[in-house]
C-alpha cells in the first residue's frame, strides 16, 4: 500500500473517531423503556415450531451467567479512579499513549468526557491506535471533536 493511501486511510479513520468520541460525552439519563419493547411474530404455516426455551424450564440458559464455552475478551485492565494528571488539559497524543488506562480515563475526563468505563475504554482504544499518527495534537482537541490538520 502506498504512503499516500496510507495516510488517506488513516485521516479518513481519524475523521470517523474524532467525530464520534464528542458523542460519548453526553450526559443524562436514558429514556428508553426496556419494559415497552416487544416482539410478535406470526405465521402462517401450522407446523412452524420455535426453538425458543420455556422460561419456566429450570434447564435454560441464566443469561446472567458466563458462558464458559466463550473466552473472556475483557483482557485490558479496569479502569480504576485515578486523579488526573496537572497537565491533562494541554497534554499531547504523544505523551496520552505513555499512561495506563486509568490514567488515560482521567484524562479524558478532566478534557470533559463523560462517558462511562466501558466507553471511556473504547475511547481509550481508539486514541491509543490513531495517536501515534498525530503525536503532538492535543487530547483536549480530539475531546472536543477538533480534528487535527
Amino acid at each position: 500500500m502506498s504512503t499516500r493511501r496510507i495516510r488517506v486511510v488513516t485521516i479518513s479513520l481519524a475523521a470517523v473517531v474524532f467525530a464520534a468520541v464528542p458523542a460519548c460525552t453526553v450526559s443524562g439519563d436514558p429514556v428508553a423503556d426496556p419494559a415497552a419493547a416487544s416482539i410478535s411474530t406470526t405465521t402462517t404455516d401450522p407446523d412452524a415450531t420455535t426453538d425458543s426455551p420455556d422460561p419456566d424450564d429450570s434447564t435454560a440458559p441464566d443469561a446472567t451467567e458466563p458462558d464458559a464455552t466463550q473466552p473472556d475478551s475483557s483482557t485490558e485492565a479496569p479502569i480504576s479512579d485515578v486523579p488526573a494528571p496537572p497537565n491533562s488539559t494541554t497534554m499531547t497524543c504523544r505523551q496520552f499513549v505513555t499512561l495506563d488506562r486509568s490514567t488515560q480515563a482521567a484524562v479524558l475526563r478532566a478534557n470533559g468526557a463523560t462517558a462511562d468505563d466501558t466507553r471511556l475504554g473504547v475511547v481509550i482504544d481508539i486514541y491509543t491506535a490513531v495517536c501515534p499518527g498525530y503525536p503532538d495534537a492535543l487530547i483536549a482537541d480530539l475531546v472536543a471533536g477538533r480534528l487535527p490538520n
